[in-house]
């Protein structure tokens, strides 16, 4: 797995092991100038070492994910409580995805800021009948 992490100006691409940032290994994280230029890297020089790739924000990251032909799975987590916040996720087209399934967790101390988690599984294929 690769994640791709939109942080400012520029795309992180790392290995699916987390390390710790003060000491990562040679060659744990690449940079990308844009989205085009991360999944050309990742199609060229990383496409060995994984068969998914994640992506981890911000919005418009999301946005042109999600206008790109290709895009198959989206994982959505809704926190649900309301906060002061001014970075949304883009409306999810229903013309292009399925809701596949919804799972609800109820956290208690992991997470004091929100109480329940509802992760959906959003595809582009629909479910094949039973």
């Amino acid at each position: 797995m690769l994640l791709l992490i939109n942080y400012c100006s520029y795309l992180t691409i790392t290995s699916h092991n987390l390390y710790s940032p003060r000491a990562p290994p040679a060659g744990a994280h690449h940079l990308a100038a844009d989205f085009s230029s991360a999944l050309r890297l990742v199609e060229s020089e990383l496409a060995d070492q994984a068969d998914q790739v994640w992506i981890i924000g911000g919005s418009s990251l999301y946005k042109e994910l999600m206008e790109r032909p290709g895009t198959k799975r989206l994982f959505v987590t809704r926190i649900l409580k309301q906060f002061d916040c001014d970075t949304f996720l883009p409306q999810i087209s229903p013309g292009k995805y399925h809701l596949l399934f919804i799972t609800t967790l109820v956290v208690l101390a992991v997470m004091s800021f929100a109480e329940v988690l509802e992760h959906s599984h959003i595809s582009t294929h629909k479910p094949k009948q039973l």
